[in-house]
């Protein structure tokens, strides 16, 4: 089967955009290629920006599969050193707060003219599906295709619009304005963002494809005691025992919640010696969350904001925790306590959403709205060694079975169900696998 990956998500790699999305993209485009029964092609779509970002992400981080990527978008005659510097210099501006910079200012102005002067071409075809991992589909005319799949991770934005900016909203509602129900397909990763769509999207349930996630193999339960140490003084992680929590920090995270159950527990004998990180980058809407933490002198030496963690050092943090505490208030599949899981640490986590069908019995789980549910399942891994150790081995053995390349083998075991129904047209290459 012929399968054009649209993959533009990677055009933002990056030390701050590795995030969830991206680390399924990247898994999905390695997996791709290994799995026999499909040939993968990937381009990028979304727009000249990531179609260059993405050229880049292929020439440095995967360059055996360059020969496969077609980025879409053209421009001639300018070198990638070129785009890849201009780049750099106004994705640098815009997280510095866009400052008054020559420099910048002249970066922009020549991105601007090269932009005006690119051209977009699609990889030629025919292909047998076309399938977006993120972004909008493109115009059915754009690429010649059979089918067309999207990937839908969550619709929360539409159900919870006050986790996010106010731009957030439009932007998604475009995404799903791109999906046509009568003849495109769609691929979520749970069961809850499956029931959330057909809530928003008038979608026959036959056309939605439910293929859970995985942690990739840099997570696992063999960090050394060197390994911890290292990442604690790289991260100035405290020398006592930690409650990990990891994600962009961001009110669907409910981390404020979390910080007050911590403080009602901080004083007590069982919590002497345990202190709490917030690991992750500084996201939108962050006022609560560090009004909460100001507003209570006790605990401000013992919560702790290592910031963005490197992803070859996160089995080691994940695995130095005493326990990883993920109170979100809601999720489309919920890929840190899968990862957490995968390392052996214990989970208290979300009884909401998508987040029982990833943990299963394997994880502790409350109510994000009760603390005193959190407290007590926090006093649980605080004082009962037993019960972590038997959470350690159940965790470990449920995430055992989430694997990429399981993954992987339900999207091509679904592109074949989608090519074999009568309202797709006929084979787009008979010499195709």
């Amino acid at each position: 089967m012929k399968i054009l990956f649209d993959v533009s998500p990677l055009g933002m790699h990056g030390r701050l955009a590795t995030g969830g999305i991206f680390r399924v993209i990247e898994e999905i485009t390695k997996e791709s290629v290994a799995n026999a029964e499909l040939d993968s092609a990937f381009t990028a779509i979304a727009s000249i920006w990531m179609s260059t970002g993405t050229s880049g992400y292929f020439r440095r981080k995967a360059p055996t599969l360059k020969r496969r990527f077609d980025p879409s978008w053209h421009m001639t005659f300018i070198p990638p050193i070129i785009t890849d510097t201009l780049r750099k210099h106004i994705f640098e501006w815009d997280l510095a707060g866009r400052p008054l910079s020559v420099t910048s200012w002249l970066a922009r102005c020549a991105w601007f003219l090269m932009r005006r002067a690119a051209r977009q071409q699609v990889p030629s075809g025919p292909f047998d599906v076309l399938h977006s991992l993120c972004d909008p589909l493109p115009p059915r005319s754009l690429v010649d295709c059979r089918a067309r799949v999207i990937t839908i991770y969550d619709v929360i934005p539409l159900i919870h619009p006050e986790f996010f900016p106010e731009t957030t909203v439009p932007i998604f509602r475009s995404t799903l304005a791109s999906i046509d129900p009568s003849r495109d397909w769609v691929v979520c990763n749970s069961q809850s963002t499956k029931r959330d769509l057909m809530k928003v999207i008038a979608i026959d349930e036959r056309r939605i494809e439910v293929i859970p996630l995985a942690a990739d193999d840099r997570f696992h339960d063999r960090s050394t005691p060197d390994a911890i140490a290292s990442v604690r003084r790289r991260y100035h992680l405290p020398a006592c025992r930690y409650l990990l929590s990891l994600s962009t920090l961001e009110p669907r995270k409910n981390l404020a919640f979390l910080i007050r159950c911590f403080a009602r527990l901080a004083a007590t004998p069982a919590f002497s010696d345990i202190d709490l990180v917030l690991a992750g980058p500084k996201g939108w809407l962050t006022d609560e969350l560090f009004a909460t933490f100001a507003s209570d002198g006790r605990i401000q030496s013992r919560v702790h904001f290592p910031g963005f963690i490197e992803d070859d050092d996160l089995a080691a943090v994940y695995a130095g925790a005493l326990a990883f505490v993920y109170p979100s208030l809601y999720e489309g599949f919920g890929l840190p306590p899968l990862e957490a899981m995968k390392c052996g640490t214990p989970v208290i986590t979300s009884g909401t959403s998508s987040l029982p069908e990833v943990v299963g019995d394997a994880a502790i789980l409350i109510d994000p709205r009760n603390e005193d549910d959190l407290c007590a399942a926090l006093n649980t891994i605080a004082t009962d060694p037993v019960r972590r150790l038997q959470l350690s081995r159940d965790a470990a053995h449920r995430a055992a079975g989430f694997t990429w390349q399981k993954t992987m083998q339900r999207h091509a075991d679904f592109y074949r169900r989608i090519l074999s129904t009568d309202d797709v047209p006929g084979p787009a290459n008979q010499g195709s696998p």
